[in-house]
């Protein structure tokens, strides 16, 4: 009968430091994060995280783009003369929004990191 109970006991040790290890390190978190582009019309740019590096993105209208990553960053400009067309962009993570940036200026820039 004392054997279970130490086996018991040593269960509830190891459950508590696995509990306690994935509050610390963030155990339940993916690391990534998205970039939502949302669009009137066509844009072109580069998407990236520190580790997850940069790549060119071209799109039409709202999408969104998953950086591997904790960090992410986004410069997207839009395609058009047309200045009446919304480009915005956010960054997204854990389904916060990080930070938002719009533009409808002639072929407007729009940057964000976080």
């Amino acid at each position: 009968m004392k054997m279970i109970w130490k086996i018991i006991l040593s269960l509830f040790v190891i459950g508590i430091i696995v509990f306690c290890g994935m509050a610390i390190f963030g155990g339940s978190s993916d690391n990534t994060t998205t970039i939502v582009v949302e669009s009137d019309g066509a844009y072109s740019g580069s998407i990236g995280g520190l580790n997850d590096g940069q790549r060119t993105i071209e799109g039409n209208g709202d999408q969104n783009f998953t950086v591997n990553d904790t960090y992410a960053s986004a410069c997207i400009q839009k395609d058009a003369f047309n200045s009446g067309e919304i480009l915005t962009v956010k960054i997204v993570r854990d389904g916060n929004v990080i930070q938002e940036q719009t533009t409808t200026a002639e072929y407007g820039v729009v940057t964000v990191s976080g």
